[in-house]
């Protein structure tokens, strides 16, 4: 993965220097240590402030990378991509927490500022901080270092990875909190991690699913930025607009990761993005197929949106009642007290069994809970006859 041509104006200028903030401080911190992370952070966004003044003026040399390998005195930046490898695997050691591990895969390997990771996790800029601030503690105390994996410790290290990515992609397609444009940087982003990934680590199953399940679900929106709820919501989409080239791409990553040992959640998830891609329409899509994919999920995953969809497609298969019977057990769920999704679903069930009454206390609550009012217009107009 090399870096593209790009002129010096406008957000490629942006997004060039982003995406090289990531090599500057893995080859900084391979030099110096991961423990002397924060300052291999400032010297690399002092060169990348020079560089944005030069190249905004002169334009963008022709090997760029090079350039600031120089200027930060790491000879020609031989090695960067295996030093960022290694950065992101280091970010994912087990000694550090989720959010401090989502936190440092944002901030350094995407090059998210501060307000843009609070702005994806729906959270405040001092939060971020403190996560930043609690990592490199961790790292300093823990004596964590950028190093070569092999074997258990490899997969380990990858598995906690796939997990952020997918964590940073599901923002961007489902976070219904989040900004449109942050929504489509956070799946650009969580592609592009991707993509580099099974570049340097071919053949990994588990990688190779997440990024079927990536492509399909890009394919099947390929604006996520847009914040349309169609698809969270009913599972529908637009197949007019489906990206049948990214929908191959994902279709083959696929197949690929199915000769691998295990089924991780990832196969299962992308086989249900699948089987609508490959469908005409709503009614010749597999639903029997889609009901039992998910409740493979769900004991994998018992995640109530992962129930929530289950509950659908049951909804498809064997009637309203009974996708009315799974949502039942999800009425008092903690995770789902302040979405729109459940209340939307219910909306959707009450309304097709004729309880009216109850379908429009549902909707009141879920147009409430949505956050634009391009959401609320969707889900209006869905539910049109509903209208006191």
């Amino acid at each position: 993965m090399t870096g593209d041509s790009v002129s010096a104006e406008g957000p490629t200028l942006e997004h060039l220097l982003r995406h090289e903030y990531g090599k500057l401080v893995s080859m900084l911190c391979d030099a110096r240590g991961l423990s002397a992370l924060a300052d291999a952070q400032v010297t690399a966004e002092r060169v990348l402030s020079a560089a944005q003044a030069k190249w905004t003026a002169a334009g963008v040399p022709e090997r760029p990378q090079t350039w600031l390998a120089r200027e930060a005195q790491l000879g020609d930046g031989v090695g960067a991509y295996d030093s960022l490898l290694r950065f992101m695997l280091a970010c994912c050691h087990p000694e550090l927490s989720r959010d401090r591990q989502l936190a440092l895969t944002l901030k350094i390997a995407c090059g998210f500022d501060g307000g843009a990771i609070a702005r994806a996790q729906s959270i405040e800029e001092a939060d971020v901080k403190s996560q930043l601030a609690g990592a490199r503690s961790t790292i300093r105390e823990r004596d964590i270092e950028l190093s070569d994996l092999e074997g258990e410790a490899l997969d380990t290290r990858l598995s906690a990875l796939c997990q952020c990515l997918y964590a940073i992609h599901e923002r961007g397609i489902a976070g219904l909190d989040v900004d449109p444009a942050t929504r489509a940087e956070l799946c650009h982003e969580a592609m592009r991690l991707g993509l580099f990934l099974n570049e340097r680590l071919p053949g990994r199953a588990e990688l190779g699913a997440l990024m079927a399940l990536m492509c399909l679900r890009n394919a099947r929106a390929p604006d996520p930025g847009q914040g349309g709820i169609a698809e969270l919501i009913f599972e529908e989409h637009d197949r007019a607009g489906l990206d049948r080239d990214l929908m191959q791409r994902g279709l083959k990553y696929l197949g690929d990761a199915a000769s691998g040992r295990g089924v991780t959640t990832y196969h299962l998830e992308a086989s249900i993005v699948a089987k609508h891609c490959m469908a005409d329409s709503s009614p010749s899509t597999d639903w029997a197929g889609i009901q039992e994919l998910y409740l493979q999920l769900v004991a994998i995953r018992p995640h109530p949106e992962v129930r929530l969809r289950l509950a659908f497609a049951s909804s498809k298969v064997d009637g309203a009642a009974a996708g009315l019977a799974h949502l039942d057990g999800l009425r008092d769920d903690p995770r789902l007290a302040d979405s729109p999704l459940l209340d939307a679903a219910f909306v959707q069930f009450y309304a097709a069994l004729g309880a009216d009454d109850d379908a429009r206390r549902h909707l009141d609550r879920a147009l409430q809970r949505l956050a634009t009012e391009a959401q609320r217009a969707l889900l209006s107009r869905r539910f049109r006859k509903l209208a006191r």
